[in-house]
């Protein structure tokens, strides 16, 4: 959904739409290849809305990521960011609790763990760009790969997942 600010650059400006009428929460069943889940959980959604508004997020909100990360993770608070930024995703096909029809809506539970995750993230970024040694020992794993040395970024709850941060984004600790 992006398209280049300037004649024959590669900068795109990313396009999200937005619900009109905002976005709320709601008990219903999700569906899975075409089954609906007889498990009942919460789901912000829009409804069935045809009214959407687009917003620009790297032109109106820059620092959108910082906002996300100090968000409270309840549904009142989700449900206002939503409301005033737009969803997470496209969401997941549901079936209302009351089964009279379809919706698309997310997990509370997404978007908890995004929250965690960004609010983990943006920490984690501050403490790089003070330097921080306690950072590293605690987020990092100092490892060699093929003669390279990276360090490899471990949160906290999968201790095997990771993203490999690469030489050129690290500054050298060696004296020049």
């Amino acid at each position: 959904m992006g398209r280049p600010l300037v004649k024959g650059t590669t900068f795109v400006e990313f396009e999200w739409l937005v619900a009109s009428s905002g976005y709320v929460w709601a008990n219903a069943h999700p569906v899975v290849d075409m089954q609906i889940s007889e498990r009942e959980a919460r789901f912000l959604t829009s409804g069935f809305t045809m009214a959407w508004r687009a917003t620009y997020p790297l032109r109106e909100a820059p620092s959108l990521f910082r906002i996300l990360a100090d968000l409270k993770a309840t549904e009142k608070t989700i449900a206002a960011f939503a409301t005033e930024h737009g969803p997470l995703t496209a969401g997941d096909h549901l079936m209302m609790s009351d089964k009279s029809r379809r919706r698309r809506g997310e997990r509370l539970g997404l978007w908890q763990q995004e929250i965690f995750d960004m609010s983990e993230a943006v920490y984690v970024w501050d403490r790089l760009k003070e330097k921080s040694p306690e950072i590293e020992r605690r987020f990092f794993l100092d490892e060699s790969i093929a003669g390279v040395k990276t360090l490899r970024y471990r949160p906290h709850r999968r201790p095997h997942s990771g993203v490999t941060i690469s030489p050129q984004f690290v500054e050298d600790p060696r004296p020049v």
